[in-house]
């Protein structure tokens, strides 16, 4: 018989993605975020660049 403790337990997260931005917000979610990652966990940040053609420059 499983122990009720046990049961109740949450299962950790395994895959995590989180979007970033420059905001301090977003550096607020990364802290909390931090929390729920464990050994084996996949985490993905994402961001959107707000102006992506200064990143790729598209020639003339």
């Amino acid at each position: 018989m499983t122990p009720q403790s046990t049961m109740d337990a949450p299962s950790p997260f395994t895959r995590i993605m989180v979007a970033v931005d420059s905001t301090p917000a977003s550096a607020a979610a990364l802290r909390y975020m931090r929390q729920f990652v464990h050994e084996g966990a996949t985490v993905r940040v994402v961001s959107v660049a707000e102006n992506p053609r200064t990143l790729v420059p598209l020639g003339g």
